[in-house]
C-alpha cells in the first residue's frame, strides 16, 4: 500500500475511490446501520474497495495532438469525431480529447451540442458559438456558394446526408443556405438534393 501511495504522489498512478484516501487521512470509516431482532441497534462496517491504475504519460510539451486540435478548431470552429473521416492525418479522437478539455479549463473553448444528429463530445470557438447563434437567427438570402471540393468545407457525405464528393482540383460544390444542392465532378453535373429544377439549373449556370 505505501508502494502504491508513493506512486500516486509522482503522478503515476490514481485511484478511483474516496475510500483509500479516507483511511489514509485516518477518518473513520463508514457506518450502516441497521436495526437487530431484539430491537438493539447494532453497527456494520461497509466494506469498499479501491481500484488503482496507472495514469498514461503526458508530456505536453512534445504532444503533437495539441496543435492538431488548435488547427481544427481554427479551420471549423467546432470539432466532434465525425469531421476526423475529412482528414488524412492518422490521429485518434480520444488524444484530441485530452486537449480539447484541457482548453475548455483554461475558457479557450467551449463544449456542448452545438450540431445536431452527432453523439458524443463537441467543442467549439467561442467565436463560432456566437456566429452560430447569429446564423440560426438570419433568414436564408438563397445565395449560391461554389467550393472547391479540395476545401475543408468539402464535408458532403460526411456530415451532411448524400455521396461523398472526391477531392480533386476539378471538381466543385454548390451550397444553397448551407446546404450541397449539386457537384461538378469530372466536368459531369450532379445534383445531390431534391431541389427545384429552376433552383439546380442556376446552380449549373
Amino acid at each position: 500500500e505505501e508502494a502504491l501511495w508513493g506512486l500516486a504522489a509522482s503522478g503515476r498512478v490514481t485511484v478511483d475511490g474516496m475510500e483509500a484516501l479516507r483511511q489514509r487521512l485516518g477518518g473513520a470509516p463508514r457506518q450502516l446501520r441497521r436495526n437487530g431482532r431484539n430491537g438493539q441497534g447494532a453497527q456494520l462496517r461497509r466494506r469498499s474497495y479501491s481500484r488503482w491504475s496507472l495514469l498514461e504519460s503526458f508530456d505536453p510539451v512534445d504532444d503533437r495532438s495539441a496543435p492538431i486540435a488548435r488547427q481544427l478548431l481554427d479551420r471549423y470552429g467546432v470539432v466532434f469525431p465525425e469531421l476526423l473521416a475529412r482528414d488524412s492525418l492518422s490521429y485518434r479522437w480520444r488524444d484530441l480529447v485530452r486537449v480539447l478539455r484541457r482548453l475548455e479549463a483554461r475558457g479557450e473553448v467551449k463544449s456542448g451540442r452545438f450540431v445536431s444528429g452527432f453523439v458524443g463530445e463537441q467543442f467549439a470557438l467561442p467565436e463560432a458559438v456566437e456566429q452560430l447563434r447569429m446564423i440560426k437567427n438570419t433568414e436564408p438570402d438563397g445565395k449560391f456558394i461554389a467550393v472547391s471540393a479540395c476545401d475543408p468545407l468539402n464535408l458532403a457525405g460526411i456530415i451532411s446526408p448524400g455521396p461523398r464528393v472526391t477531392a480533386v482540383v476539378r471538381n466543385r460544390l454548390v451550397y444553397r443556405d448551407g446546404v450541397v444542392i449539386a457537384s461538378m465532378e469530372n466536368g459531369v453535373f450532379v445534383p445531390q438534393s431534391n431541389a427545384n429544377p429552376d433552383i439546380l439549373e442556376h446552380a449549373r449556370v
